[in-house]
């Protein structure tokens, strides 16, 4: 995952983490999903979010809680309430 980075498309985040174990897509935007085999029954998801087939975030987990994300102000003026994260974009 190091050798992702926001903006990037689909076929380039291919041909770097090859084949994504699986994908779901919704108007516009799709996640590709790669698990990583720890050994011991032990696997590690990973995504790629792509919103009209460039790279808008990308992290571990198997929802949105891991997002790479970037923070706002505390009390900023852009409506997001104190502090919270928003996505990279």
């Amino acid at each position: 995952m190091s050798q992702i980075s926001v903006g990037m498309t689909k076929p380039e985040v291919i041909r770097i983490l090859g084949t994504p174990h699986s994908s779901e897509g919704r108007q516009g935007s799709e996640k590709l999903w790669y698990l990583e085999d720890q050994g011991n029954w032990i696997h590690i998801y990973h995504f790629v979010e792509l919103t009209d087939g460039k790279v808008v975030a990308y992290g571990l987990g198997k929802g949105d809680e891991n997002r790479l994300m970037q923070p706002t102000a505390p009390n900023s003026s852009n409506n997001n309430g104190p502090g919270v994260a928003i996505p990279i974009k």
